[in-house]
């Protein structure tokens, strides 16, 4: 066997199990423990007063609409203040400062701050701002280990609203979704040099995810106008299908299931479930039911659970039969925001701050609890690790909310 093709197969190999070594009580980077905005986790209590659940602890990050990583004892952010971008680590018990790194960085009056998500892999932290600013920081003091910038080295060209990919890493590399000739480009985790890009494609507004369909592992990502399910090893494009909606914004992540994957968008354009075991992705149904802006769905026992509708709106909670695209119920009152499932049960971040449980079946909507916990506007989703819901608003507040019910 080959040095080159052992180090390919071992990099297909570890997209099967990369996801399944996480601890359940992390919630170590976008997407969480699976991959797919859900956790096993159990030893919370999903019904809390109605002044909401205790809060352990907040912080003041800056703005922005990065989600909150949770790995080895410490919580991990990204915020914008004063012309730079800060990574935060704090304590995720009592919320104490353990480092910041910042750098210079723009950001626009309009939806300002980092959109991507800090990645926890073993001692490093990898980020990325929304100018294209790749960090790869000591997770013990924060101290930089490399940095490189999408554009300059690697020629990426972003959309109009700034680059959202949060970093996805699997074996020794670390994946990251641009646009223009470095849609997608991989880089080796330990040292930041490039092992391959792949293009030309508009950009999109999603993040690598890894996929598997029967024997075959892969790599899915957005591009403004297609998906990709494209070889990690090289970069080369397995299989594709247009999906092209308004402005190329292309944002709330694949869900794969079995030998499917759901897709869904918003400005009306709607959502659809491809079939990928075949020589090409084979389309199955396709509604405007379920039609998401960013906000990620989540699958629950063949249902998907997810928002419908642009986030400066009227947004909707529905839920789908992944089969047929059937709408199951569709959730009164409002607004709502973004969900996660864990142990079966929805957490709902409401876009003006209010968090929400509800029971994840298809039968009827099921609320269990409510309470506002946060101000202003909560475009982003919660995470949840430890007994603890962690989320913020787009103006810098961060809380750590205890769901024990102790």
């Amino acid at each position: 066997m080959s040095i080159r093709f052992a180090a390919a197969l071992a990099l297909l190999l570890s997209f099967a199990v990369v996801q399944a070594a996480e601890p359940a009580a992390d919630w170590p980077a976008y997407r969480g423990p699976n991959e797919n905005w859900t956790s096993a986790e159990k030893g919370w209590n999903p019904v809390f007063p109605a002044e909401g659940p205790k809060k352990a602890w907040s912080a003041e990050i800056g703005e922005g609409y990065s989600c909150v990583s949770v790995a080895g004892g410490r919580a991990y952010a990204m915020g914008h203040a004063g012309g730079k971008d800060t990574v935060w680590c704090f304590d995720a018990k009592t919320g104490a400062k353990v480092w910041g790194h910042e750098y210079a960085c723009g950001s626009p009056k309009q939806y300002p701050g980092p959109r991507g998500t800090p990645t926890v892999d073993g001692n490093v932290v990898y980020s990325v701002s929304r100018e294209g600013h790749v960090f790869c920081l000591n997770a013990g003091d924060g101290k930089p280990v490399w940095s490189k910038n999408m554009a300059k080295d690697f020629g990426a060209k972003f959309g109009g609203w700034g680059l959202a990919t949060s970093p996805y890493v699997a074996g020794d590399r670390v994946f990251l979704a641009g646009g223009g000739a470095a849609a997608v480009v991989c880089l080796d985790k330990k040292t930041g040099n490039k092992v391959w890009v792949a293009g030309p494609a508009p950009a999109g507004y999603g993040t690598p995810a890894a996929y598997s369909v029967g024997n075959a592992k892969g790599l899915a990502c957005w591009t403004g106008e297609e998906l990709w399910g494209l070889n990690p090893a090289n970069g080369q494009v397995a299989w594709k299908f247009a999906w092209k909606t308004q402005y190329n914004v292309n944002a709330s992540d694949p869900v794969f299931f079995g030998d499917k994957v759901f897709v869904s968008s918003d400005y009306n354009y709607g959502c659809g479930s491809y079939t990928l075991a075949g020589a090409a992705p084979k389309q199955n149904w396709t509604n405007k039911d379920l039609a998401s802006h960013f906000s990620p769905c989540v699958m629950v026992d063949g249902h998907v659970y997810g928002t419908d509708g642009n986030i400066n709106g009227n947004v909707a909670l529905k839920c789908l039969d992944a089969a047929t695209g059937a709408v199951k119920w569709t959730a009164p009152g409002g607004p709502y925001g973004s969900c996660i499932a864990v142990d079966g049960k929805l957490i709902i971040l409401t876009k003006d701050g209010q968090l929400v449980t509800a029971e994840a079946k298809p039968d009827a909507y099921k609320e269990l609890s409510r309470a506002r916990v946060l101000g202003g506007a909560c475009w982003t989703a919660p995470s949840f690790a430890g007994g603890h819901v962690f989320a913020r608003n787009t103006q810098g507040t961060l809380v750590c909310l205890d769901m024990t019910g102790k």
